[in-house]
């Protein structure tokens, strides 16, 4: 098994800087699926390491060496990827790269962020409107608008048709910034009643234009407030505006209805993606498994061909140890023979046949 040991480093382009805190994917590059290799956290250095083995690649082809390439995230944004460019036929041991990225700029520290239509639809809401009553209200009421004011604009929806708002001139009677029952009692004083307290959501949508447009010049006795409060406080409030059914925009509701189906054809369309995603993994999970596999009983194989020939080479060697028994065999045979013959050829039977008479002649008895 051969494994694999990437050191890598993401600095800086230009001021050669580590960044710490990045997210560092490796991948092998394949013909059909990529295969991803690891992933790791660069350090306060801007360093990382990723190890891995080769069963964690491989395509239809049989992949011998990885073709690494990179993907580097800051949060869930891609700010680098080396696809088209992979280091190809990466070998096994040690690898080491230094990845660069574009200095990354810190965002403000805000609710949300706007996009430049939104930006320019918004610069010419601010032109066509007049703030000016909003402007001569005292501190605290300036305050209270502004505030809500900068939360809607931050909330960031597209499809508010920005229609100027103009707002009256208006006095303030303060009770933005206190807690609930506090406010509650001091509009009771004033015979205020407060219809409802509902949450402060601003967004760029009708009702927050008319909750803005319906901040009251004064307070007087009998009217209905409602009160918008955040965290139990009360952040804006605004007069209580009784509007008959007939004045309901059909036009408008017909525009949502489309928008809606619309959303929905697109979440179904997001819904099939996904499953094709998940169809496509579990593909390609089972083309692993099989490749995965395929490998074990080649392995094997090679195992078994390994033993096969450590067997014949010790046949060989007990066969050659055998012929040379055999021809030490025949060459002692050869030389008992030519002794034998060497024997009959003399007189020694004869001889042996005397001694063995005078052997008899003179044994006892």
């Amino acid at each position: 098994m051969a494994e694999y040991e990437i050191l890598g480093t993401v600095v800086e382009r230009g001021t050669r800087k580590g960044v710490p805190n990045l997210h560092v994917e490796a991948w092998d590059r394949d013909t059909r699926f990529h295969d991803m290799l690891g992933c790791a956290t660069t350090d306060g250095a801007g360093q990382f390491r990723i190890r891995f083995t080769d069963e964690y690649f491989g395509d239809y082809g049989g992949d011998l060496t990885p073709d690494i390439f990179y993907r580097v995230y800051r949060d869930d944004t891609l700010v680098l990827s080396t696809q088209e460019k992979p280091a190809e036929n990466q070998q096994p041991g040690r690898i080491r790269v230094t990845l660069e990225v574009e200095p990354l700029v810190e965002p403000e520290a805000r609710p949300d962020r706007v996009d430049a239509e939104t930006a320019i639809k918004a610069l010419r809401f601010f032109r066509e409107s007049d703030f000016r009553g909003i402007q001569r209200d005292a501190a605290g009421r300036a305050r209270m608008a502004g505030g809500a004011l900068g939360k809607i604009l931050g909330a960031a929806f597209r499809e508010w048709d920005w229609k100027p708002v103009r707002p009256d001139p208006v006095s303030h009677s303060d009770v933005a910034g206190q807690d609930v029952e506090r406010a509650r009692t001091r509009l009771a004083e004033e015979d205020i009643v407060v219809d409802r307290v509902e949450p402060f959501q601003p967004g760029l949508d009708r009702r927050s234009g008319r909750m803005l447009s319906s901040v009251p010049p004064r307070l007087d006795k009998g009217e209905r407030v409602v009160l918008y409060e955040e965290d139990g406080q009360v952040r804006y409030y605004a007069t209580v505006r009784d509007e008959p059914a007939a004045t309901i925009d059909q036009a408008e509701v017909r525009r949502l209805s489309q928008e809606m189906a619309t959303v929905r054809t697109e979440v179904s369309h997001v819904a099939n993606l996904r499953e094709e995603v998940v169809q496509l993994k579990s593909a390609a999970e089972e083309e692993r498994a099989s490749a995965t596999g395929g490998l074990s009983e080649v392995r094997e194989q090679v195992s078994e061909i390994a033993e096969l020939r450590a067997a014949l080479a010790q046949l060989r060697t007990d066969l050659n140890q055998r012929d040379q028994t055999i021809a030490t065999l025949h060459s002692e045979l050869k030389t008992v023979k030519e002794s034998q013959e060497r024997i009959e050829g003399s007189d020694l039977p004869q001889r042996l046949g005397r001694l063995e008479t005078d052997v008899r002649r003179f044994r006892p008895g």
